[in-house]
């Protein structure tokens, strides 16, 4: 009799301690997480016909998970970046068959100046990534805050 007690407080214990390993380790994990990365490199990326509605920037940024690296690539409409500073426009000039941008009245002309007054405004995006696989990640709306973690 005092055996089965035994086994049936054993069983109970060991029923619990499994149903609070599941809760731990199954339950709440995330399967993304927020974060910021580094931004690189910045292009800007013109249609074949130089309008302005057409202008990308092409992000080249890393973020580190776990204490591993990854790197990655994204393009953003320029118009996301005009919604974080007034005063901002970009456009192609044919004569100089440069790209021009203008913040309030400074012009930087040439792909590497407008880089260089670029990175100065924006150096981190936020990205959204799979904990299970942070290769799978895509940026997140400049415009929004976020919570990030600081892992």
């Amino acid at each position: 009799m005092e055996s089965d007690v035994l086994i049936i407080v054993l069983f109970v214990t060991i029923f619990l301690g499994l149903l609070i390993l599941i809760q731990v380790f199954v339950f709440s994990k995330k399967k993304s997480k927020i974060t910021l990365a580094e931004i690189e490199k910045i292009e800007i990326l013109f249609s074949k016909d130089n309008k302005i509605l057409d202008c990308l920037l092409g992000i080249y940024y890393k973020f580190t998970v776990k204490k591993k690296e990854y790197k990655s690539f994204c393009k953003i409409p320029f118009s996301e970046l005009m919604e974080l500073q007034n005063n901002m426009e970009i456009y192609y000039n044919k004569d100089l068959e440069l790209p021009v941008l203008k913040v309030n009245q400074e012009y930087f002309i040439g792909n590497e100046a407008i880089e260089y007054k670029l990175l100065q405004i924006l150096t981190y995006l936020p990205i959204r990534y799979l904990t299970s696989d942070p290769k799978r990640n895509f940026t997140l709306p400049l415009n929004k805050k976020y919570f990030l973690s600081k892992k």
